[in-house]
């Protein structure tokens, strides 16, 4: 879930440089695009920095050559890939959050159902952002 979430950043940072970018010949739209797309790099820049990263080079670290202490102690203690968090493979994981990526937008008409991965008529039965589903 962690993963996802983190994926969901990436989409959202993706989606509001697009709306900046290709809103710029409307105004009033570009206006609202710009102050969302000054807020969300952070978060994006957090995925980055504090969730997701490479494994530190072992030999490196050992020799002590050239080590970046802030880089390793990223690398350490990143949430999803650090040694200090759940350890996942960041090279390994990254080939899959891009594959999901690629899943959520891969059909515009169906954008919900591909990332919740249910019918868009199975999240209106269970009940599921009926106040959205009103608009969308």
């Amino acid at each position: 879930a962690s993963c996802v979430h983190a994926n969901i950043h990436v989409l959202h940072y993706i989606m509001t440089a697009a709306l900046d970018e290709t809103s710029r010949d409307f105004e009033a739209m570009n206006e609202w695009a710009k102050f969302y797309a000054t807020n969300v790099p952070v978060k994006y820049a957090q995925v980055g920095n504090l969730l997701i990263r490479g494994q530190p080079d072992v030999v490196d670290v050992i020799a002590g050559g050239g080590a970046d202490p802030v880089g390793l102690a990223k690398d350490t203690y990143a949430l999803l890939t650090g040694s200090s968090g759940f350890g996942a493979n960041g090279e390994k994981l990254r080939p899959i959050l891009l594959k999901l990526l690629n899943m959520w937008t891969n059909d515009p008409t169906n954008y919900l159902g591909n990332m919740m991965n249910v019918p868009k008529d199975k999240l209106l039965e269970a009940g599921v952002l009926t106040e959205f589903m009103k608009h969308h």
